[in-house]
């Protein structure tokens, strides 16, 4: 998997392996940064995005059946 972010403040997340990808537009302004992260002792993948709208969005992008993303939990938040 790997992660795109745009100038219209949508993010995009696509598999290698059957070329789709699930959009997500949370951000109102350019993603300006992109993080995969795997917290410790956890078996979910998480994404971090931020935006220069000064959020910060935080999403569940565990694999379903290995395949396809659906992000299951998603955080937006402020930054000052």
């Amino acid at each position: 998997f790997f992660a795109t972010g745009h100038d219209d403040g949508s993010i995009r997340v696509w598999n290698f392996a059957s070329g789709n990808h699930t959009s997500m537009k949370k951000h109102t302004n350019t993603v300006s940064a992109l993080c995969f992260f795997k917290p410790p002792k956890s078996l979910r993948y998480m994404l971090a995005s931020c935006s220069f709208d000064k959020t910060l969005c935080l999403f569940d992008v565990t694999p379903k059946r290995g395949t396809s993303i659906d992000p299951a939990f998603e955080f937006s938040g402020k930054i000052s």
